[in-house]
């Protein structure tokens, strides 16, 4: 099928409060915004915005998405000098596919700004691959029962690997795995492996689904029935995690060499007091009584 794809410019050219920045240089800081709108054609790669300020009200179509931000900062004078262009992509889920951050450019008065040199590219990869509307997992779909029971809750944003790069060069990655080999990747997306890519132990990057300790530090943690946290293991302080019988309150958190923490509980739904048993001292009255 094919797809009409429809852009808009949200000319958000006036000053915008950003937490944290003084009152006084609020005025030198703007964002513009370019949504588009994929259809049902999924992922998109959109090369550049040669788009008008003032097209502003141009129709928009279905999957609208957010697909570039422009963030202008003002000079000494308070006019617009410099912008920086980040772009968005996602897959046909609405799962984010990647996203590039742009070097400064000059600002530009009458066009969205062309995008200058990539500094850093976030891309992920899911367990899922949809990529347009004929995809058998897309969340339009009718349960793929190879994956799910018919009338089961979905999870459709398990991320498998995300990557740090120029766009070329890659300079991090993490991959993920699941509880229950992978089977709660699309339930309920409990993580048992956090592998990260060592590049010492291996100066390029492993393939999708190659990361092992020998090519990575691999965080671990272990989780109960309920999908709460039970233990974290080295190389982080390895901690132990206990529950009530209903697995909805922790009650007791035992860090390796550390601290053993008592939680006591009000009515079930705030902290009463917490203890710290080594050295016998009980914050009391966090919760209400």
């Amino acid at each position: 099928m094919g797809c009409r794809e429809t852009r808009r410019v949200d000319v958000n050219d006036v000053p915008f409060a950003v937490s944290g920045i003084p009152p006084i240089i609020q005025p030198l800081i703007r964002k513009r915004h370019v949504v588009l709108s994929a259809g049902r054609s999924g992922r998109k790669s959109v090369p550049g915005y040669s788009v008008p300020y003032s097209a502003q009200n141009i129709h928009l179509g279905q999957n609208l998405y957010l697909g570039a931000e422009a963030v202008t900062v003002g000079n000494a004078a308070g006019q617009p000098a410099k912008t920086a262009v980040t772009e968005f992509d996602y897959d046909a889920n609405g799962n984010p596919g990647w996203k590039k951050d742009y070097d400064w450019v000059g600002f530009n008065g009458a066009y969205f700004e062309s995008t200058g040199t990539l500094k850093r590219q976030t891309t992920n990869n899911y367990y899922l691959s949809v990529t347009d509307y004929q995809s058998a997992d897309g969340y339009w779909q009718p349960h793929d029962t190879n994956i799910w029971a018919a009338v089961s809750a979905r999870r459709l944003n398990a991320v498998q690997r995300s990557t740090i790069s120029n766009g070329s060069t890659p300079y991090a990655a993490t991959e993920f795995v699941y509880a229950g080999n992978n089977d709660s990747a699309y339930t309920s997306g409990n993580i048992v492996y956090e592998k990260r890519w060592d590049s010492v132990k291996s100066s390029s990057l492993p393939s999708l689904g190659a990361l092992t300790s020998s090519n990575s530090q691999v965080l671990t943690r272990a989780f109960d029935s309920y999908g709460n946290v039970t233990d974290t293991y080295e190389p982080e302080v390895p901690t132990h995690n206990t529950y009530d019988s209903t697995g909805s309150l922790i009650v007791n958190i035992s860090k390796a060499g550390q601290r053993h923490v008592q939680n006591t509980w009000v009515n079930n739904v705030a902290i009463q007091s917490t203890t710290d048993v080594e050295n016998s001292l009980t914050n009391d009255g966090v919760g209400p009584k």
